[in-house]
Parts: structure tokens; sequence; C-alpha cells
């Protein structure tokens, strides 16, 4: 798992990155401010260099989630690498490094932790003289990086590598490397010379907090736990991530010290945003998934949330379509979305994944019945987000200033403390990374839409460490 640099995490998730054994439900992060939240992954790094030899690649054939693209087009600015094409790693060459002459193309297709590893492993070849490149033809080492949580981002690596494979001729360096190999990148390179190689062993990970080549001046993200305990009986991430290894707190401490001083804007400051994932509403599907949790005991989770932030927002992930799930049990979830107010949920039919022991149960659900939830679902999400948003109207917020919109060059976009969208009229390019008081007149369901104010005393500006005056929350 990791966090925002301005993040401080509680105990994530199985379906995350990594999670830490308690008796009851497995947690939440905590991010401030906020970053854009999804289902976080496992991920499987495939390298593919030039080479005098050739390789046939092929497309696994199989049924993949039928998502509505509607509920995520607000965000895929701000989530490109969780979009449909993932995202290109671009870099400047270093000044300091003398150059070697070969280049590298970096393409992941994934979550927030994803990036983060791809950032790591271009930081390790940069730092030996590799220069990146945009287009993958032109590059002497391709590294796909993916999400093996779920099939479809496999299938558009296997796809990467065939359009590949087709215009010239590449050797793999997998079918698979760890996420804990990512700072070995080079070392395992070396030893891909000798043929294919599969580096997928617990292995400790190296303390590299100088390595990263950060994609964004303006927020970062540092791990602060690799690996998982935790085995949920759909999930892959055990088995490809490794272990549970934390970081020690004075070397997290030290890279967010770091990043603060390289002028990096998110830092520690608490913000009103909690994910937390649920992936199902019935208690029976939950002790099916060894999630170690009940309805009852997650609601109290966000009952104690809301009590004492109030106008916090709240994200989660769900699963339809696990084995045996019945429509009963599916319309559970579909409650629990609506009984909760969730400002957003990342929804997934389920996929079965190698290795986990619900791939091979007998009463898988059909494929044509998982497409029809999740899309019921979906557009219960929409909805209740919908009305979720509307606690925003005629408010001012300060927003951390990401860019200019990309739909519309005229205005400006950034993030409120809650992890929401929020667009209006300015100059994105110098606004950048700057802090600027925002007042909303619309909001839909992912985003909100306003006016910068000069003067924001008169408004109703929030403060997360005013959300209740006997939170602990409220002292940091």
């Amino acid at each position: 798992m990791l966090v925002n640099s301005k993040g401080l995490v509680a105990r994530p998730s199985p379906a995350s990155a990594a999670a830490t054994p308690v008796p009851a439900v497995r947690p939440f992060q905590i991010l401030f401010p906020p970053a854009p939240v999804h289902k976080a992954s496992s991920n499987s790094t495939v390298v593919a260099r030039h080479s005098n030899h050739s390789t046939e690649v092929s497309t696994p054939v199989g049924a993949t989630a039928v998502l509505d693209e509607a509920i995520l087009q607000d965000e895929l600015t701000a989530s490109a690498a969780c979009g449909t094409d993932g995202t290109i790693l671009m870099r400047q060459r270093p000044d300091n490094i003398a150059p070697n002459g070969k280049r590298y193309h970096i393409h992941t297709f994934g979550c927030q932790m994803n990036i983060a590893d791809s950032e790591r492993m271009a930081g390790c070849l940069e730092a030996v003289g590799y220069e990146c490149c945009e287009d993958p033809s032109d590059a002497d080492v391709l590294v796909y990086n993916t999400c093996s949580i779920r099939e479809k981002a496999e299938v558009k690596v296997y796809s990467a590598l065939g359009r590949q494979g087709r215009s010239r001729e590449v050797r793999t360096g997998g079918p698979g490397w760890g996420p804990q190999y990512a700072n070995r990148i080079t070392e395992l390179l070396d030893r891909a010379d000798d043929g294919q190689l599969v580096a997928t062993d617990p292995a400790e990970v190296l303390e590299d907090i100088t390595v990263p080549k950060r994609e964004s001046d303006i927020s970062a993200w540092v791990n602060v736990i690799y690996g998982c305990n935790e085995k949920c009986s759909y999930c892959v991430v055990p088995y490809t991530r490794g272990l549970e290894q934390s970081r020690k707190a004075e070397d997290i401490k030290r890279e967010m010290t770091v990043l603060g001083e390289a002028g990096y804007k998110e830092l520690p400051k608490l913000c009103a945003f909690f994910h937390i994932p649920f992936q199902s509403g019935d208690n029976d599907i939950l002790r099916e998934m060894k999630r170690g949790y009940t309805h009852e005991r997650y609601r109290a989770i966000i009952d104690n949330i809301r009590r004492y932030m109030p106008d916090a927002s709240i994200s989660g992930d769900a699963i339809v379509g696990f084995p045996g799930e019945t429509e009963e049990q599916y319309l559970r979830t579909e409650a629990l979305v609506r009984e909760v107010g969730f400002d957003r949920v990342n929804t997934a039919a389920y996929s079965p994944r190698p290795n986990t022991p619900a791939a091979v149960w007998d009463n898988q659900v059909a494929d044509l019945i998982k497409a029809d939830r999740l899309n019921r679902l979906n557009r219960v999400v929409m909805e209740v987000a919908g009305e979720r948003s509307q606690r925003f109207l005629n408010r001012t917020f300060e927003v951390l200033v990401e860019g200019v919109n990309p739909k519309n060059s005229e205005q400006a976009f950034g993030r409120i403390r809650q992890n929401k969208l929020a667009y209006f009229d300015g100059d994105g390019v110098a606004l950048r990374g700057k802090l600027v008081h925002v007042h909303i007149h619309e909001c839909r369901a992912f985003s909100l839409f306003g006016r910068i104010v000069e003067d924001p005393s008169a408004q109703d500006v929030f403060d997360a460490r005013d959300a209740h005056p006997d939170s602990a929350l409220a002292a940091v």
C-alpha cells in the first residue's frame, strides 16, 4: 500500500497493496490532502528488450467486466493510469548522469501504487544512464507495469507486447517480475540476458528514497508498507507482492521531509477523506471472501467517522458476481451503498485470478449476470454520489491546483480536502501547485464547479480540523 506524501495510513484492506492482520475489519487509509484513490493493486512487470530473437505473444481470451465509463469520466485526468490506455512515463534526461546511449519506455496500467513502482524503476534505469523515451519503438528496454488483480489489465499488456512483436523483434525479460524487485531492475535486466526470468519470490525491499523519478512536482507517493500477509480467497496480492514488510518510521519521515524541502505541495495536513473497501454488503459473501468482518462491523466504522467528521468523503471498493453470489446477496451490496452514502465506489466484476482459492470453485457466476450487476451497481453509485455531492453547494473550499482542465483551456482544476475534483475559470498553468479558495456553485457526482474568491473570510470555508471539537483528529 502507499499513501500520498501528505498522508498517513491506518491499516489497509487486503484488497489494497498490503494489509495488517486484525481481528475485526481491515480498516482504512487516511490521505491528506486528498489524492485519487482507486482499487489498490498488485502489479506484475513485464520487460521486453530489443533483440535479435523474436517472441510470439498471444492474448488470452476471456470475459472482462463491463464498466460504465460515465462514472469515471470526470476523473480520468487525475487518474490516467486507471483509464483505458494507461499512462506513459515521461521524464527529462538527468543532467548529472552520463547517458549510456540506451533508452527505456515505461507504460503503466494500474493505480497509484503501480505508478510509484514505475517511478522507482525509472530512477534505477536513469542512474545507470538510460534515457526515457515516449515512443516504445525507440526503446532498448520496454517496461509494462500492470495491475494483476484484474484480468483486463493483463490483457492490455499482452496486447501491447503483441503490437511490438509484430513491428520488430523483441525478447521478453518476464513473464513477470514482482514489485518487490522494482528497485532491482538493472540487476534483473543483466540476468535476463541468459533467457526469460521470473522474479516473484519473497524478497527484502531495499530502502531507496532517493531513487524514484516523480511524475509530478506537486504531489508524490510514499510507500509505508510492502506486501500482504492476508489471503482473501479472491486476491492475488500475497502471491505477487510478497510478504508484508513495513518501512521504518524514520525512513518514511525522512522521505517526506526531503519531498517538502524539494518543494512538493502535498505535505502533512489532515484531510477529510477515507478509502475503506467493503467488497460486499452480504455477510455470507464476506465470509467466503475471508474478509474477516461483517456488514455490521463495517457500518460501525463508518458511523464512527461520521460522528467525528460528518463532512468527510468516504469511498470504497465493491466486487459483484463473486462465486455463489445470489441476486438477494447482490442487492445487499446495493443497499449498503445507499445506507452509507458513499462519495464514490470503485466497482468491479469478479475476475478469477491464478493461485487463488475462489478461482477453482464450481459455483462461478455467469459473465452476463456479472456484467448486469456491475452496470446496475454503477448506476446506484452515480445516483448516491450525486446526492452526497450536494453538501458542497454554495460553500467555499481550499483547492490545490493541479493544472489546466484538458476539456476547457480557460479553466483550471484541482482538489479539495475531501478528494473532490473542482473546476473553475483561471490560468491552470500559472496557478498550478498553488492553494486557492473556490466558491462552489454546481455539484456533480464526482466533480465540482465554482469560481475563485479573493477574500474567503466571509464564506463557509471548511477545515477538516474543525470537524468535531472532541475529536482527536481536530488536534492534528
